[in-house]
Formats: structure tokens, C-alpha cells, sequence
């Protein structure tokens, strides 16, 4: 069916159809594609996307608002890209890359990044994503770099891009930095040395500060050590051994033995007394620096969670080490290359990766009688999000976007923003961006957008390039094949008022950077669409997943921020990840992995959709066939065999839609199941406009099962009995026809495959002249003058009830076809009147005899009593013990009295041991358990007692109706229709089923459309079991 609807769109051209209806003199809803990098297949997340994004889209299209821009869009650059291709190449370092050229690498790269837009094409296209694809923005053109350029020229002359020094995440792997916000994505729990390291004193006589680490390696660097000014320090002697450390970590650094003298405290400072004092260098290899090295500095960073209270600081490898240093005008040590390998300047460790060396370096310590312990520490440090590579901080030079500076702004823009999820808003990003620091811009890479700066390699003046006009203008001509990528724009060159050359900064900007300027670089603005721009800018709506909120989300709002001081989007939705049907993470190694093509030839496109819009999109998703073969099973099966019933019967009796009864002359339960349907339509439009899709879909899926079908069309289903179309037939027509044609528009934008065959079969087929597709049509608007709150009140109720008892007989393994005799509603007051005919309807949906009501449950419940633990030990301690088997063991009269004290006054008071005790209700469990003879039910406040002893006379009506069960089961695995009228024949050895058949002969045969029964051997019968009796049963169409 999903074929044959896509096939129809395509040759049809619905989508542009649905475009074309509305135009720019509608009102517009903006989006903005979040652009995937297509190295890749599609995975089960990316599914999750496709699906919410269309489903967000053709509801506002059904709106009648004009959806733009509706393209995809692909981000091509950056390290994912060259990280493929370095593999893919057997490239372990940047030198291999220029060794083969990085013309020839970056075309490698271009290759790869639009490899799979296919797959991803295809995808899209099966899921029924209605999007542009051919017209893509692409984030490697010539048209879409000039803009980036644009925006970076824009910040340099606001004097928001500089250049500078400092400590910042660094990559050996790949080879560069990081920004804030790509360090935040990377995070892993990890267990490394820590170690207290002894350094000697200079000052005090024999006396060592004892300092702490967690990275080894950056020892070799340390040129202080830090100490906080208001912590109280010591100097403790300890075997034999004095050392300077913060007095309330003395024992927990230390970690004196049960056998070992306690550490005695010789001498006590304030941290501030501390500040210049000198000590001994670590290791010989840098002992002659000279300068402010080796002293004790003061920061207020140093805190008492962990270590000894005295950090040992290395100003190359830590941001607040280098903010010290810089003012206490420390030397920067820097032992370690770009590609995380020790120097020459320390020969023992020479080449050396720094992590590697840990052991080596605790080992040296150890030797020269430095360290004084060691232990395992787990912690999270940060990797790179790209490659997995532990990073370090690493003192470089860099270009930046002095974001710091526009942290209120971040923060106001933020304000107008409508979260999906609302925790998120001034949460995990609110926190982010309160905590904005400066934008790591440049990147020592090749694929990517070339930074435009020009510096003069004799006067350092800088020319920021704006355009490709802006470099002809500098060189009149640019070479035929130019492109704005490596190595052609490293390739052009001018001259200087100075006499030297203005030479391009070999860096590529943050890829972030790309994605984040989407908003106006895929109208090549402020070139060309400039008014276009402006008049959709900022977008409506945005989604993807959370990780984005460190990712595409900031670099959005952060770069908008900057150029137009507002938001680029007013709001999103962020979806959760993906994972296996049992929980665990999806991956291929695991073999849990599910591409999305794999259940659309089998469960189908809407199933998933359906199935993926079920849950908050904001919490984590279990994803697989199992689970969403039952959503099409439990919920689009089951309007389908709606729908089915309904074009069945109609069929039958020519039934035309275009003259229908007033609503008034309608039955009771026509008129209730169109007032609910108003507020069904209610419900789905407000989930639509509060981007909550899980409850549009719990409204549908309650209304669909429970309402429509296992309610009105199952009460219905009698009056499409009978060959003459009479008023109460034609009146179950008309309002089923309705339900469905509603439902049709109402599903469109979610499950839009099965919408469009139900509109097609429905609707347009029956009027050729009407819209051509369902999506063409507006979303359906509820009717206030057709809502019947009274007739709904009364309704719920009798499916509360009925609810209630089916819950209690499938909890007790009592068949819904087994008819019991009574049946005893307790309403919990008197208040609340069942009108007879509802009774009776009652009475057939629970097969049960009599209906009694009550307004409280005494005498139907016995009660047990348990003390809830977590709120009562606390209050009475040891007294627990003797408590808890006292109210456990409370008499059935006793635990009765207990429970009406507490439902009236909300406590009880007891004597137990001669102690007096009064228990409230939260310290108190209550278990209501039914009498002998009757199970119990609730549902939505209603309690039922179904009495469950059956007499030889409901059981022979419970066996008539087993074997209606069984002849409608023969019925369908010969295909025939409900209606196709049958021959039966039934033998028996069972007497049971002889008495059950002559009893209920008639009610069979009319339940079951038989012409004959007969109580006879035939040959072809089937061998079957009803209720552990033996019959031969055969069904034969009756041949006309």
C-alpha cells in the first residue's frame, strides 16, 4: 500500500501541489533543516528525525500556512570528514596528508561527503519526508562560504574575531583545537593515576609540600604550586618525614594506619603567608630557567574536595595554570610537540606519547624518593568527540569569537525561545550559555571553510576578506579553476604598503561554525535573497537530537546572536537518542543495530512513525520490529479493520454520504462518539502545537481502540445487520463515515501513507472533483455545538465500568465469552445515576446477569495492612521490629477498623507492646483484597466485583458462545466475509456441548449467519478444543 501511495504522489505531484496551494501571501511557517553529514548510511535515529520534522511540516502545511524554506540541506566539512578518508587512506598523521597532497586529499573529502545522499534520499523519501532535495543547501559551495565569510568579516569589524594565546583542548590526534562547546561533547569516565608528589622546600628546613595530580605527565611542566589564600595549612611531622599540606586533608592524604603514630601538626599558616615562598624543581631538566619559577602562588581555583589542598600548576597545560603564571609572571615550560610526544629537552621520555609515559614518570618519582603515593583515580577527563583521542590543554595560538562578551545577550535571546522539553531552556543550555566562554574558531586542518585572513609576513597587519570580489579586488584575476577551499585560497598572495606579502592564515574555521551560519548562507545572503532572508528570519522550528544543545543549537543562537543580536529560531525540539528493543545501545559490533529500510518493506513506513512519535521525544527510545509490529498491530490494524467493517456494510447497501441525518436525529451513542471526536481534534492540535507528538498519539490510540472500536462499533455492530437501510442504519453510517473522514486529516501529518488511502477511498474516489490528496486539505477544526459533556460524562463512566471488569477477568483467567451473574459497581458515592439502557449495554459487554451498585466497598474487600518502612522506621527506630509483624498480622475486623480511621480522620492510633502510636496514612500501606468468590477491578475511580460462581447454566452458555468463536475462526480461514451466509456441522462426544448446542441452536446459528446446523459427523471436519471438550467441526458456504 505504501508503494503504490508513494508512486501516486510522484506521478501526481502531490507534494507540490500542497505547496502550490498555499503561496507567500499565506502566512509562513519557517524551518530550518539540520544538516546531516551523508558519509554515512542512515541510521534509526536519523529516522526518528525524519519522521518528527514531516509530521511537524504537514501539519503546519494543513494549517494553510506557506512551509519555508522546505530543503534539505548537507554539512560537508570538517574532522568526521577527514577522519573517514585518513582511515579509509591508512594516514596516521597531518604528514601523511601534505606528504599526498591536500588538493588531492581535500577531493577525497568532497567525494565522500555526498556518498550515501541516496541512501539518505531513499530514506527519506520511504519514510514520507516530504522535503526538497534537489535544491539542498550544501555547505562546501563557493556561494555558501562567501557568506561565512560575510558573517566573519561582520564579526572582525564589530571587533568580536582576535587572535591570541592560550591554553585551550587540544587534539594530538587530529591535530588542533577544540572549541567550549565540542569539549562538552566529549566527555568519558576514566581511571588514572593520582599521585602525592613530594617537592622540597626551600624555606622551611626539611620540609616537603605534598601536592596531587591526576596527570603525571604535565609534572614536567610545573614551574608552581598553587595554594588557595584562605585555606589553613600545616606542617606535620609524619614518620619521620615533615610535610606543608591543607590542615583538614591531613589524614586523608596521608592515610595513616591503625598502627602508624598520628601525623603531628609542628607549625600552621594561612594559605596568603604562603605566596613566594620557593622549593626545589621536580625533575633536573629545567632547573636553571630561571625567572618567577619554582614559588608558591595564590588562587582561589584551589579548593579541599580532593588531593592535599596544594595544586601543582604547569601554565602550558591548564587555563587557570596560564592565568597564575601570567600573573605572577611564571615561565611557560613546554616539553610536549602537536602530536602529544615529549621533546628532546627531556631525554628519558623523549618520544613519548604523555600518557604512555604516566607509569615511566611515577616510576622516576618513586627512584628519586619523590613520591609519596599512589592510587587509582576515576574521573571524567575529556576526549575528542570525533576521534575518542584523550585531549590536552595545550598553550596555542588561535583565532576566537569573544563570545564572553555577549553572554547577556546569549542569555536574552535565549528568553524568546520556546523549549521542548522547558527544563532544557535554563537548564543543560541555559547553564551552557551562562557559562559562554570565548569561540576557538581556527582549526590546523585542511577540509573545511578557509578562515579569510591575510597577514603581512613583515608588519603583521592584518586584511580580513569578506567576498571572493574582495580577494579580485586585492589580485585582479583569480585563477579559472578557483575555488574557496585549501589549497587555492593558500595559493593567493599580495603585496604590502610595507614591501612584504599578505599571506593567508593556514587555518579552517570550526565546522560548527558551517552548520551555525545556515540560516542565511543557504540564501548566499547578504549576495543575493537578502529581503527573502529577512522577512523568514528567525525560523519558526528546529529539532535534533540533544547533544545539540552543545552543538548546532549554540552555534546557532551564538552566531545570531552576533550578527543580529536575536535569536535564529523561536522553537525547538530535542529528541532523546535511539536504542536497542532491550535497552542497550545500538551499535553494529553489537549486532543490534536496525537500519530503517529493513521494516518498511515489512511493518511498514506509518508503523514507525506511529511507533517513534509514541514516546517524549525527549527521553530515550527503545527501537525494533517487535516493538513496532505491535504499534501497527495494535492501533493501525485496528482502525483498518474499522474502516473495513465500515466499506464492507456500506457497500452492501449502496450507501451514499452526500445526504446524511442531522446530528440531532442521531442515536445516543452516535451523538457521543461525534462529541468525543471534537474533542479528540482538540487534544491532536494542541499536542501538534506544543510539539508533544506522544500525545497526539495517546489521544488517537485511546480514541481509535477503545472508543471507536472496542465501544461504538462493537456496540454498533448490530444495526448493520438486517438487508433494509433504516434511519438507525443510515444514521450508523453517516456518523462512522464521518469518524473516518475526520480521523483521515487528523492522522495525515503522522501516519500520512494510511491517511491518504483512507481519503482516497473514502473521499476523492467517491467525488473525482474533491482535493486530490488528504495532505491537501486543512487540519479539521473541533465544533463546539456538537460537544455533549453530559452524554460524554455518562459514557466514560460505562467504560470505566466495563474497563474495570474486563481488566478483573483477564486477571483471573475468566473468559470475556464466559458469562458470570453478577456484576457489583461501586461508584463511591450516590450521587452518580447509570440510565437503564446503559445497563443493559453494560450487562452485554461484561456478559454478566445482574448489575448491582454501591456506594462503598465494605463487604466486598478484606483488608491487609503493612507499615511503608521508608516513612515509618525513622519515626519509631528499633520499635520496627515488633510494628511491622503487628500490623501484618492485624484480624480481618482489626484491619478494617484501621482502614476507617484512616480514610476518616487520616491516622490511627494503636497500642502495641503498651506503647501508644499514632500512624498517618503516608506511613501506612493498604492492600484491598476481594472476599472469597468475587475479583476486583478499577478503573479511572471506578471499583467493580465480578461473583465468579459459575452454574451448570452459565457454563452452558459461556460453551454456546466458544463455539460461535470457533465457527467465525473456520469463517475467516476460508475467507469469507461476516456477512456470506454458512452451513455448519458439529459432532461431539462431550454431553456439555450436545445440552450447550440444542440449549443455544438458535443464538448460534443467528450469531453466526449459519443456514443449517447440524449435529453430525462430516467429512473434512476439523478436530478442535472448546473449553477441554473434543468436537468436529465444519464450516461450508451456502452456494447460491
Amino acid at each position: 500500500m505504501e508503494e503504490r501511495i508513494l508512486e501516486f504522489w510522484e506521478n501526481e505531484n502531490i507534494y507540490e501541489k500542497t505547496q502550490n496551494l498555499r503561496s507567500r501571501s499565506s502566512e509562513t511557517f519557517t524551518w530550518l533543516e539540520g544538516p546531516p553529514t551523508a558519509n554515512n548510511i542512515p541510521h534509526a535515529g536519523h529516522a526518528l528525525t525524519r519522521a518528527l520534522k514531516d509530521a511537524m511540516l504537514r501539519y503546519h502545511t494543513m494549517k494553510g500556512e506557506y512551509v519555508i524554506p522546505r530543503i534539505g540541506g548537507w554539512d560537508c566539512h570538517g574532522l568526521p570528514v577527514e577522519l573517514e578518508i585518513e582511515k579509509k587512506m591508512g594516514f596516521n598523521s597531518k604528514s601523511d596528508i601534505e606528504e599526498y597532497g591536500i588538493k588531492e586529499f581535500n577531493q577525497l573529502c568532497r567525494d565522500s561527503v555526498l556518498k550515501y545522499t541516496d541512501d539518505w534520499v531513499e530514506m527519506s523519501k520511504r519514510i514520507g519526508f516530504w522535503l526538497d532535495l534537489e535544491n539542498s543547501y550544501v555547505t562546501m559551495t563557493d556561494n555558501y562560504i562567501e557568506s561565512v565569510w560575510w558573517s566573519l568579516k561582520t564579526l572582525y569589524d564589530k571587533g568580536l574575531i582576535y587572535k591570541g594565546t592560550r591554553v585551550a583542548p587540544y587534539c594530538p590526534r587530529c591535530g588542533t583545537t577544540l572549541s567550549s562547546h565540542e569539549l562538552a561533547q566529549g566527555y568519558k569516565d576514566v581511571k588514572d593515576p593520582a599521585i602525592f608528589i613530594k617537592f622540597k622546600s626551600l624555606d622551611f628546613e626539611d620540609v616537603n609540600y605534598l601536592a596531587w595530580t591526576t596527570t603525571p605527565w604535565t609534572l614536567l611542566a610545573n614551574v608552581m604550586l598553587t595554594v588557595n589564600p584562605d585555606i589553613t595549612y600545616v606542617i606535620v611531622e609524619f614518620k619521620e618525614e615533615k610535610y606543608l599540606l591543607a590542615e583538614s586533608l591531613v589524614n586523608k592524604a596521608l592515610k595513616p594506619g591503625k598502627k602508624d603514630k598520628q601525623p603531628k601538626i609542628l607549625q600552621t599558616f594561612k594559605g596568603s603567608e604562603l605566596e613566594g615562598k620557593k622549593y626545589e624543581p621536580l625533575f633536573p631538566f629545567f632547573k636553571d630557567i630561571g625567572g618567577n619559577a619554582y614559588q608558591v602562588t595564590l588562587a582561589d581555583y584551589v579548593t579541599l574536595e580532593d588531593g592535599s589542598g596544594i595544586v601543582h600548576s604547569a601554565p602550558a597545560f591548564g587555563a587557570d595554570d596560564a592565568e597564575t603564571g601570567n600573573r605572577y609572571g611564571a615561565p611557560v615550560l613546554q616539553p610536549v610537540d602537536l602530536e602529544g610526544k615529549f621533546t628532546d629537552d627531556v631525554p628519558p621520555l623523549a618520544g613519548m606519547r604523555v600518557k604512555d609515559a604516566d607509569k615511566k614518570i611515577v616510576k622516576m618519582l618513586k627512584e628519586d624518593n619523590k613520591l609519596y603515593r599512589s592510587e587509582v583515580y576515576e574521573h571524567s577527563y575529556p576526549h575528542c568527540w570525533r576521534c575518542d583521542t584523550p585531549l590536552l590543554y595545550y598553550g596555542t595560538e588561535s583565532w576566537f569569537v569573544g563570545m564572553k562578551r555577549l553572554r547577556e545577550n546569549l542569555i536574552s535571546n535565549n528568553e524568546e525561545i520556546f523549549w521542548q522539553p522547558p527544563y532544557i531552556k535554563n537548564g543543560r543550555f541555559g547553564n551552557f550559555i551562562e557559562g559562554a566562554v570565548d569561540w576557538n574558531l581556527s582549526r590546523s586542518r585542511y577540509w573545511g571553510t578557509p578562515l579569510p585572513v591575510w597577514l603581512c609576513n613583515e608588519c603583521d597587519k592584518i586584511d580580513f576578506i569578506g567576498s571572493k570580489q574582495d580577494l579580485v579586488e586585492k589580485v585582479d584575476e583569480l585563477p579559472k579553476e578557483f575555488e574557496l577551499h585549501r589549497p587555492w585560497v593558500d595559493d593567493v598572495t599580495w603585496s604590502c604598503n610595507c614591501g612584504g606579502t599578505f599571506v593567508r592564515e593556514n587555518y579552517v574555521i570550526d565546522t560548527w561554525y558551517d552548520s551555525g551560519a545556515a540560516p542565511f548562507a543557504q540564501y548566499h545572503y547578504p549576495f543575493e535573497n537578502k529581503e527573502e532572508f529577512e522577512k523568514d528570519f528567525p525560523y519558526n522550528f528546529i529539532t535534533e537530537a540533544i547533544d545539540q544543545t552543545r552543538g548546532w543549537f549554540y552555534s546557532l543562537l551564538s552566531i545570531s546572536t552576533a550578527l543580529f543580536d536575536k535569536t535564529s529560531f523561536t522553537s525547538v525540539l530535542c529528541m532523546n537518542h535511539v536504542l536497542a528493543e532491550d535497552g542497550s545501545k545500538m551499535s553494529k559490533s553489537k549486532g543490534n543495530a536496525i537500519a530503517p529500510s529493513e521494516l518498511f518493506d515489512t511493518v511498514g513506513a506509518d508503523a514507525m512513525r506511529w511507533y517513534l512519535c509514541s514516546t517524549p521525544a525527549w527521553n530515550p527510545m527503545r527501537f525494533g520490529k517487535n516493538l513496532v509490529a505491535d504499534a501497527q498491530r495494535r492501533v493501525l490494524n485496528t482502525l483498518w479493520n474499522v474502516y473495513s467493517f465500515f466499506v464492507t456494510n456500506s457497500n452492501v447497501d449502496n450507501y451514499d454520504p452526500d445526504e446524511r441525518l442531522p446530528i440531532e436525529k442521531r442515536s445516543e451513542i452516535d451523538r457521543w462518539i461525534i462529541s468525543r471526536l471534537q474533542g479528540v481534534i482538540s487534544n491532536v492540535k494542541e499536542g501538534m502545537e506544543k510539539i508533544t507528538f506522544h500525545t497526539c498519539i495517546k489521544t488517537l490510540d485511546y480514541f481509535i481502540i477503545e472508543e471507536l472500536s472496542n465501544w461504538y462499533v462493537r456496540r454498533s455492530r448490530r444495526r448493520f445487520y438486517g438487508s433494509e437501510l433504516t434511519q438507525d442504519k443510515r444514521s450508523g453510517y453517516d456518523t462512522l463515515y464521518e469518524i473516518l473522514t475526520t480521523i483521515s486529516k487528523l492522522i495525515a501529518p503522522l501516519i500520512p501513507f494510511l491517511a491518504e488511502e483512507l481519503y482516497q477511498n473514502l473521499e476523492h474516489r467517491l467525488d473525482p472533483s474533491s482535493l486530490m490528496s488528504v495532505h491537501m486539505h486543512l487540519f479539521p477544526i473541533e465544533n463546539a455545538d456538537l460537544i455533549d459533556h453530559t452524554l460524554e460524562d455518562k459514557m466514560a463512566t460505562a467504560l470505566a465500568i466495563t474497563n474495570a471488569a474486563r481488566t478483573a477477568r483477564a486477571e483471573a483467567g475468566i473468559k470475556a465469552r464466559q458469562p458470570l451473574s453478577e456484576l457489583v459497581i461501586n461508584l463511591h458515592d450516590d450521587k452518580t445515576k447509570i440510565p437503564n439502557e446503559l445497563i443493559e449495554v453494560i450487562k452485554k459487554e461484561i456478559n454478566v446477569k445482574a448489575v448491582l451498585f454501591v456506594s462503598t466497598d465494605e463487604g466486598f474487600v478484606d483488608y491487609k495492612v503493612q507499615p511503608l518502612l521508608k516513612e515509618l522506621a525513622p519515626k519509631v527506630r528499633g520499635a520496627i521490629k515488633t510494628i511491622k509483624p503487628y500490623l501484618e498480622s492485624l484480624s480481618r475486623n482489626k484491619a478494617k477498623e484501621t482502614v476507617k480511621a484512616i480514610k476518616k480522620t487520616g491516622k490511627v492510633n494503636m497500642t502495641i507492646d503498651d506503647v501508644e502510636w499514632e500512624f498517618t496514612a503516608s506511613e501506612i500501606l493498604v492492600h484491598a483484597l476481594p472476599i472469597d468468590g468475587y475479583i476486583m477491578g478499577d478503573s479511572k475511580g471506578v471499583e467493580v466485583f465480578l461473583k465468579t460462581a459459575i452454574t451448570k447454566e452459565l457454563q452452558l452458555e459461556g460453551l454456546a458462545r466458544g463455539i460461535v468463536r470457533h465457527i467465525q475462526e473456520n469463517r475467516k480461514s476460508l475467507n469469507l466475509d461476516y456477512l456470506d451466509r454458512i452451513n455448519v456441522s458439529i459432532s461431539s462426544q462431550s454431553e456439555i456441548i450436545k445440552n450447550a448446542i440444542q440449549k443455544y441452536r438458535n443464538y448460534i446459528k443467528e450469531e453466526t449467519q449459519a443456514d443449517t446446523l447440524k449435529m453430525t459427523m462430516q467429512k473434512g471436519a476439523i478436530e478442535q478444543t472448546i473449553d477441554g471438550n473434543e468436537v468436529a467441526l465444519l464450516v461450508e458456504p451456502v452456494q447460491i
